[in-house]
C-alpha cells in the first residue's frame, strides 16, 4: 500500500514538473506572446500556439502559461474569452493553431 501511494505521488509531482517545464520552454521559444489590450473589456491579449511539441488543448494548462506571463503585472487573471484558429495539419495529423485569449485582471 505504501509503495502504491509513492507512485502515485511520484506521477502527480512529474506531472507538475513536466507542465511547469513545458511551460517555460515555450516562452523560451516564444510561442507564447502578450499584448496590453486597447479595449476597456479586457486587459490583455495573449497568443499561445499549439503545434506537435506544446499542447495547449487543456484549459487548465492555458490558465497557468497566462499566469507566468502576467505574473508580475496581475495576480488574479482570468480568461473572459478565448478563440481557436485552425493552422492546417502537420505530418502527424496533429493540427496545428493558435489559441487568442481575452484576459481580464480580477
Amino acid at each position: 500500500m505504501k509503495r502504491a501511494l509513492v507512485v502515485l505521488l511520484a506521477v502527480f509531482l512529474l506531472g507538475g514538473c513536466s507542465t511547469n517545464h513545458l511551460i517555460r520552454y515555450g516562452i523560451n521559444k516564444n510561442h507564447y506572446s502578450l499584448q496590453p489590450s486597447n479595449d476597456d473589456s479586457y486587459d490583455y491579449l495573449v497568443k499561445l500556439k499549439r503545434n506537435h511539441e506544446l499542447n495547449v488543448d487543456n484549459s487548465n494548462t492555458r490558465l497557468l502559461i497566462v499566469k507566468k506571463l502576467i505574473s508580475g503585472s496581475c495576480l488574479n487573471p482570468v480568461i473572459i474569452n478565448e478563440h481557436f484558429v485552425n493552422q492546417g495539419q502537420e505530418f502527424f495529423g496533429f493540427e496545428r493553431g493558435t489559441y487568442f485569449l481575452k484576459v481580464s485582471c480580477q
